[in-house]
């Protein structure tokens, strides 16, 4: 798990840094053709992933204090908070290509390419959260037995980490 979080690490981080030297490159941000981005909607995006990791979290540090039952339902708001993350992203998307935001320009495309890599991303990340709702249903996690849930949430946590960042690249600066 260490060696993904690494690679994945340098792959969001290289596409960061060609943002950073695209936005660096242009004499005007947003470039003609692009637009401010709404900060509505990904505003609301970043709650929800970060309320997500929080309830992870929260499961985590139960099976930790020997309280398994408490994983199954912080597990559950993690997944349904992470399926609103989803749902508001795709709402971005539309309601930014509707707005005419499209392919063509540098701006676009970055924010594009860059969120949707981090979605593919998250969209594995709740495949493998819902793999551990069978083992929490069970209680076959506790303080001994919980590499597969610390290990998921590293991933989990990692992602959130990564949307803060493209949240503050592409809404706040």
């Amino acid at each position: 798990m260490s060696l993904f979080l690494l690679s994945s690490t340098m792959a969001f981080g290289g596409l960061l840094l060609l943002y950073g030297i695209l936005r660096a490159d242009a004499p005007n941000w947003p470039p003609p053709g692009g637009r401010v981005l709404p900060l509505g909607l990904a505003s609301a995006a970043t709650a929800a992933i970060a309320g997500s990791s929080a309830a992870l979290h929260l499961g985590y540090r139960a099976l930790l204090r020997a309280r398994a039952p408490l994983l199954l339902p912080w597990l559950l708001a993690a997944i349904c908070l992470g399926l609103l993350f989803v749902a508001l992203e795709i709402a971005l998307w539309l309601q930014l290509w509707g707005a005419g935001f499209v392919l063509g320009n540098r701006h676009a495309g970055a924010f594009y390419t860059l969120t949707s890599f981090h979605f593919a991303h998250v969209a594995i990340a709740l495949g493998l959260l819902a793999w551990l709702v069978p083992g929490a249903l069970r209680q076959r996690y506790h303080a001994r037995e919980n590499v597969r849930v610390r290990l998921v949430g590293r991933f989990w946590h990692f992602l959130g980490i990564n949307w803060l960042l493209l949240f503050a690249a592409f809404f706040l600066w």
